[in-house]
């Protein structure tokens, strides 16, 4: 572990320590004016929050790894067509919205008995859900290469932690 990853970690251990010091203490203070508990309970709430902000939320210092040479291998039976990474992204969640909304109403029209109208709306709500693992992505080789170098990335920053 290197030495800035390591006063990195104090920093972290030396804020959750402190944290939950002065938890202890304020539950203490509320429980000498008489509050009945709610106080506590808050002021545990607040020390547990705290903590996973700076365990889970607050970013590790920027790692960077070593260079590497990415080799790309393309499948013989990769499609020529697609659509691009973007689009894909926003055909996502555009037919997960509209998804969501079919099963909404296929909900709303089950209650009120119009049931031909109600699986015609989950049938729809199945198949516009389904479209994008029908629909291929044009992978190009700078996204390719993008996606490999963040993942050796998050692996490295993991390794270092």
């Amino acid at each position: 572990m290197s030495p800035a990853a390591s006063d990195n970690l104090k920093l972290r251990y030396s804020i959750i320590a402190t944290t939950w010091l002065l938890v202890a203490w304020l539950a203490l203070i509320a429980t000498r004016s008489g509050d009945p508990g709610f106080g506590q309970i808050s002021f545990i709430l607040l020390g547990a929050l705290i903590t996973w902000v700076v365990l889970r939320a607050w970013p590790p210092p920027m790692v960077e790894p070593p260079p590497a040479e990415i080799e790309i291998e393309t499948p013989l039976d990769a499609p020529e067509w697609g659509i691009s990474e973007r689009a894909y992204r926003r055909l996502t969640w555009t037919t997960m919205i509209l998804a969501t909304g079919c099963v909404a109403v296929f909900l709303e029209w089950l209650i009120q008995a119009r049931f031909p109208g109600a699986f015609g709306m989950l049938l729809l709500g199945g198949v516009i859900g389904v479209l994008p693992l029908i629909i291929p992505v044009h992978e190009t080789e700078a996204t390719i290469r993008r996606l490999a170098e963040r993942k050796r990335r998050k692996a490295w920053r993991r390794r270092e932690q």
